[in-house]
């Protein structure tokens, strides 16, 4: 990738749109093959007639190519600006099988047991109420960022790792670590079934600086971005993880499948 100054930088900075919802198709990249898709996995456990809750929808971009395939769902974020733009995607077609509701993820307002199916995707993961929801038998499925993901990214900002960022978040919070070996512990300690788990890190690459910028801006990281504060260091990570594809970085995540006892 040809060198660039901080002044074109900036300039390429200036022409990226902050994220709606949680939409990330706009970025140019290339992935090494995972060994599955999250909503591959979902489809697997989804009947036609199952009643479906996703929480940290975000704008139901994944949870909406799921609605066709389940009886109704409702999909839950905290963000008012989320639900917004969920209503927003919900094509014609589904709008009578799918419902939004602007809900904190540690207080679901929802009756328990009313749902075959309680999903969550790289969203906060709160045990109790999400297990409140789910009727005996049904299944919880959680995909989670992994703590070594984008780790060359998370050092330009002086943690050795995501997972280490995160480690102390929670534990300044009070918050359960989130990492998939303490959710399963969890899950069994509230009498669940671990069906599945499983993990994958992989090679990714941006294919040019706008899309790598759109990810610093788009993603929680230890440090919100700014290209004042942090383009001397984005300038070195980019000559450092250049290749001739693009900028090098890994994508790692984590998956847990649990059925209610």
């Amino acid at each position: 990738m040809n060198a660039m100054d901080i002044e074109e930088l900036k300039r390429r900075a200036a022409t990226v749109e902050d994220i709606r919802g949680w939409n990330f198709s706009r970025m140019k990249m290339w992935s090494e093959p995972a060994p599955w898709t999250y909503q591959e996995i979902v489809r697997r456990y989804l009947r036609p007639t199952d009643r479906v809750l996703d929480i940290a929808t975000g704008g139901g971009e994944v949870f909406l190519s799921l609605v066709p395939f389940m009886g109704s769902g409702l999909g839950t974020d905290f963000g008012p600006q989320m639900i917004a733009t969920a209503r927003e995607n919900t094509p014609a077609d589904l709008a009578e099988k799918v419902s939004w509701a602007v809900m904190n993820a540690q207080n679901l307002k929802v009756e328990p047991g009313d749902f075959d199916l309680v999903l969550n995707r790289h969203g906060p993961v709160f045990l109790d109420p999400a297990l409140r929801a789910l009727r005996p038998g049904g299944y919880f499925i959680c995909q989670q960022v992994g703590g070594l993901n984008s780790r060359n990214i998370i050092r330009l900002f002086g943690w050795d790792s995501g997972g280490d960022y995160w480690r102390d978040y929670w534990d300044r919070h009070g918050f359960a670590h989130q990492d998939l070996v303490s959710l399963q512990t969890q899950l069994t300690e509230a009498g669940c079934r671990i069906v599945a788990q499983g993990s994958y890190n992989i090679r990714t690459t941006f294919l040019d600086v706008e899309s790598l910028i759109f990810f610093l801006k788009a993603v929680p990281l230890p440090e919100d971005f700014d290209i004042e504060r942090h383009g001397e260091r984005m300038l070195r990570f980019i000559e450092e993880n250049s290749a001739p594809e693009g900028i090098e970085t890994n994508e790692h995540r984590e998956i847990l499948i649990a059925q209610k006892g």
